[in-house]
């Protein structure tokens, strides 16, 4: 039977590959001859390899040609590699700063004398996003709250204590606001929510994360107790309330992998769905030696964004494929003595763990953490906690004066060595990481492949670096504490 889609002109063909992945059009070039002319060596093929090796996604309604947008993203990738900045690097005062964000390349400043919020969109020379400020006032005094951001669908969330001190629990408001005016959120059906805690405290602490939809908030007092709880903002709706967790990360809209350490006899993260009541699975990690306790673990990681305005000509973007979950260990021994290690996880990972595992069956450690994880003996900022994005993920070293930048794209490390293009001044770590015994009660092993790359800023007193897509910021300390955003 004759194929009729070898009959079609060479143009209509065109815009048949343009709505093909990478691997689709890798199969196509193996078809016959005439789609492997075609394919072999243009642009169309060269980009989409090119967008899958960085972890980009394609903006189908940049106006700009395939050629211009392989162009630009060499470049851009280019820049990366060899930690090129463009020379206009931004400052940020922060020494009047009591609250701070940064999410999706926006950076967000909090002023509390003057209950001011300033807001920053950094720019990218190589994908053409605008450098572009505003601010604004609130009537709420968030002296006692915090607030997070979400710029792809225009939200801020601030959180306000109410409550008077003598009162026999703790009441805060949940405000959901529009990002560029500082009005009620259209999208919400309620521009506010209260939330009442059973607990009293003097001091409380927030950890607020936003995906898509839901929203959850990790409320913690000055003696350490606990309670997470997870809502929709457009409606409202209180979802689920969990006490005594320690540390949580959104892995899907409706998936929390959480950690809780109280009452347990052993360490392990819980993957929870927020709309159904059991555990649904259970991941151990490794146990700390003799002699000594769990101090902190956190999990870092960056929910997506939502897709790119339809209107935006940015050529591409981050992949939602997959991202990094960073895991601190911070432990501690009787003489307070710290020994900080940081699991690195594909969040992939976890999500595959969860399709495959029995309700009830706790999967020990040694059945996924050495083949899907990497530990390494790094220690991240506790206050400069925005270090990861993607599958990047950002560290400083101030005894050495120099930042890492620690890549788990595997797809991308696995072209630079088939390609035999590796890239300058980066480690391509492929093999085992053994810690023994006097950190974990077992030898403990990891390899999940990585590039390590290594650079320095012209900065003194740099305290810790922070990641986002088309920047690297660097905090430093001091009576004039600064932030330095240098752009890609």
């Amino acid at each position: 039977m004759k194929n009729k889609l070898l009959d079609l002109p060479t143009e209509l063909l065109d815009l048949v590959f343009q709505r093909l992945d990478f691997r689709s059009l890798l199969h196509c070039t193996q078809v016959c001859h005439r789609m492997h002319s075609i394919l072999e060596g243009s642009a169309l093929l060269q980009y989409q390899t090119k967008l899958a090796s960085t972890g980009k996604r394609d903006n189908p309604c940049c106006s700009w040609s395939t050629s211009v947008r392989l162009k630009k993203l060499e470049v851009y990738q280019e820049a990366w590699n060899n930690l090129r900045w463009s020379n206009n690097v931004l400052s940020f005062p922060v020494s009047n700063v009591s609250l701070w964000e940064l999410v999706g390349g926006v950076l967000a400043l909090y002023n509390v004398t003057q209950q001011s919020f300033r807001f920053i969109q950094l720019p990218s020379v190589h994908r053409g996003v605008d450098h572009r400020e505003w601010q604004f006032n609130l009537d709420i005094d968030i002296g006692r709250g915090d607030f997070t951001i979400d710029p792809s669908t225009d939200l801020m969330i601030v959180i306000n204590r109410v409550s008077a001190d003598n009162a026999v629990s703790a009441v805060f408001k949940t405000y959901f606001l529009s990002l560029t005016t500082g009005r009620p959120h259209t999208k919400a059906q309620s521009s506010e929510i209260q939330i009442e805690i059973p607990q009293l405290a003097e001091s409380w602490y927030h950890e607020i994360k936003v995906f898509d939809n839901h929203l959850a908030i990790l409320f913690t007092t000055d003696f350490g107790v606990t309670e997470l709880v997870v809502c929709s903002w457009n409606t409202g709706k209180v979802l689920k309330r969990l006490k005594n967790v320690m540390s949580f990360a959104f892995l899907t809209s409706t998936l929390i992998v959480l950690n809780d350490i109280v009452g347990r006899s052993d360490i392990a993260l819980e993957i929870i769905d927020i709309y159904d009541e059991p555990v649904s699975c259970c991941l151990h990690l490794p146990e700390p030696t003799i002699g000594y306790g769990i101090a902190d673990l956190e999990m870092v990681t960056e929910s997506p964004r939502a897709p790119i305005i339809q209107q935006s000509n940015i050529p591409f973007s981050a992949s939602h494929e997959d991202r990094l979950l960073v895991i601190n260990y911070r432990l501690e021994d009787s003489r307070s003595r710290e020994r900080n290690h940081a699991i690195f996880v594909p969040v992939s990972v976890l999500l595959n763990h969860h399709r495959r595992s029995q309700p009830k069956q706790p999967i020990p450690w040694t059945d996924w953490g050495p083949n899907d994880t990497r530990i390494l003996p790094v220690s991240f900022s506790g206050i400069w906690v925005c270090y990861v994005h993607g599958m990047r993920a950002s560290v400083y070293e101030p005894a050495k004066k120099v930042f890492q930048i620690f890549d788990f794209s595997q797809l991308g490390l696995a072209y630079d060595l088939v390609k035999g293009e590796k890239r300058p001044q980066t480690q391509y770590l492929t093999g085992r990481t053994v810690l023994l015994e006097s950190v974990f009660t077992e030898r403990t092993l990891s390899c999940l492949p990585v590039r390590i790359s290594t650079g320095t800023f012209p900065l003194e007193s740099v305290e810790a670096v922070m990641l986002t897509e088309d920047a690297l910021l660097a905090a430093t300390g001091g009576d004039d504490a600064t932030l330095h955003a240098y752009c890609f």
